[in-house]
């Protein structure tokens, strides 16, 4: 459960994610743990305005998680091979995650952040280089292998 609301948390920080992403969190915290914090059970049914703020609280609370920090830039490196996974099979196309990846970078890159840079976003950044609507798993040769490199390396590693 932490690393999935620590996700959840990034993608938010990141720009990347939606409003039903804090409900869906939020559905299978409460299946899945016998007694739920009652500050998660509070985010039920707030707007989406005072939702959001709420959810990001709990999580530096509940989790200690913070994106501005290492344990945030390794989630960020779980992400990232998320998105890998998401490209090779299909569910995301080459030029989208090839966005998504520059709108990551731009995220830590940012001038006055000081959220330290996932260690598998230079290279995925640089694969990514030139990227056009054409690009596919093949073409540029050298995406797939670049995409299941990192694929694998996804998971976390202190959970």
């Amino acid at each position: 459960m932490k690393l999935a609301a620590e996700l959840v948390a990034l993608r938010f920080w990141l720009g990347l994610a939606g409003a039903d992403e804090i409900d869906a969190w939020l559905d299978r915290y409460v299946e899945e743990v016998a007694e739920p914090h009652p500050d998660a059970l509070e985010l039920f049914g707030l707007p989406f305005e005072q939702q959001l703020p709420a959810f990001m609280a709990f999580v530096r609370s509940e989790f200690e998680f913070d994106p501005d920090t290492e344990r945030g830039a390794e989630v960020a490196n779980v992400l990232l091979g998320e998105l890998c996974e998401a490209a090779l099979e299909g569910r995301l196309t080459v030029p989208r995650f090839c966005d998504t990846v520059s709108r990551i970078d731009a995220k830590y890159t940012t001038p006055g952040s000081n959220a330290p840079y996932p260690r598998v976003l230079a290279e995925l950044w640089n694969g990514c280089d030139w990227c056009d609507e054409t690009w596919s798993l093949d073409d540029p040769d050298h995406m797939r292998e670049l995409l299941a490199k990192y694929a694998r390396a996804g998971s976390d590693p202190s959970a």
